[in-house]
């Protein structure tokens, strides 16, 4: 029988062979002992190592959030940008509370893992900064919002957990996504983000998105868009209330923390306009990106007649009203022509 020496096979580990000193002939080891194991060493190898490293991972996200520092004025010159512009709807006046953190800022960038999962013989091909869609650069937050308008009575509430994001090299570039959460719940399973049904239940269940530039509408449609078109809230922690002292609303609490969760690739199709593309995507995971935790009980303690219009808007079933009060204009800045509102009127079709 064939044997070889340690020497001639090398240092392989004789704890994964179990050799007893009865196997062992001095210094020699035997063929026999070692041939029954080759074949579990060959289909280790295999199970571990022999895998197209080439081939993306469907689970992994377009973009995700990274946590930076602040550069020097970036945090005063954002606060301004989204106060200005309307970038995150109608809570943009709430842009100091969300960028409560002085020291650092959640950023949209492209997802490193999936880079390196897609390797060179597949490069991504990288979006435009100055795409009409949403991209890496772009300003974020998450925002829980808890609306309690005592005006009706009963009393009606909404509760929606999301994100909205902006473009900073556009004002009028900006989107969101809402999920209507049950109760004061700060996550929410992944949910299938159909607008028109969304709007149809008075914003009371299921999710909705969109996405404006200039008269260029886009829109979470959902049907036909497969098991994908998820968001979802895995986890949120926050921080003591603060009350918000002016604005539009003035007397409502805010908490400032952070958000964890899923955009899983949700399409946006166009309903309106001519900016390109005709359909995007919003692919975006995110861990403990900064976000907003805002409750507002109307009339009192909160006095905003802000709230009300909310409540009613989300109720009417109007999609174009429904968009008007989530990506409204800007609070700070002048009030823009009516011709250049940048929410379209509605479609035939049921679009915005």
């Amino acid at each position: 029988m064939t044997s070889v020496t340690r020497d001639q096979f090398g240092h392989f580990p004789a704890w994964f062979l179990k050799l007893g000193s009865d196997k062992l002939d001095d210094s020699r080891w035997r063929w026999s002992i070692f041939k029954p194991r080759l074949g579990l060493v060959c289909l280790l190898c295999c199970l571990t190592g022999c895998h197209d490293s080439a081939a993306p991972s469907s689970d992994l996200s377009e973009f995700v959030a990274l946590r930076r520092a602040w550069q020097p004025g970036e945090r005063d010159s954002t606060i301004a940008f989204i106060e200005g512009s309307g970038g995150f709807g109608q809570y943009s006046s709430l842009a100091p509370q969300i960028y409560a953190d002085t020291d650092s800022v959640s950023v949209i960038v492209p997802n490193p893992a999936l880079n390196a999962s897609v390797g060179s013989a597949l490069p991504l091909a990288p979006r435009s900064p100055a795409a009409e869609q949403f991209n890496s650069g772009w300003n974020i937050t998450g925002i829980d919002v808890h609306i309690v308008d005592k005006t009706q009575s009963p009393a009606d509430t909404i509760h929606w957990l999301g994100m909205f994001w902006s473009n900073p090299a556009d004002a009028t570039n900006k989107g969101f996504i809402l999920v209507a959460a049950p109760a004061r719940d700060s996550v929410v399973a992944a949910t299938f983000v159909n607008t028109p049904a969304f709007d149809a239940s008075g914003e009371t269940s299921g999710a909705g998105g969109g996405e404006v530039q200039g008269t260029t509408y886009w829109e979470a449609e959902g049907v036909g868009h497969g098991a994908n078109n998820k968001f979802s809230v895995t986890a949120a922690h926050y921080g003591s209330p603060t009350t918000v002292t002016s604005g539009p609303w003035t007397g409502g609490t805010t908490r400032s923390g952070t958000m964890s969760g899923n955009s899983k690739k949700v399409q946006l199709d166009r309903q309106s306009g001519t900016a390109l593309p005709t359909s995007q995507t919003v692919d975006f995971g995110f861990n403990n990106m900064q976000a907003i935790q805002f409750t507002c009980v109307f009339p009192s303690p909160c006095t905003s007649a802000a709230a009300g219009a909310v409540v009613t808007a989300a109720r009417s079933g109007d999609p174009a009203a429904i968009a008007r009060a989530l990506l409204a204009a800007a609070v700070s800045a002048p009030p823009a022509p009516a011709s250049d509102d940048p929410v379209p009127p509605s479609s035939p079709a049921g679009g915005r």
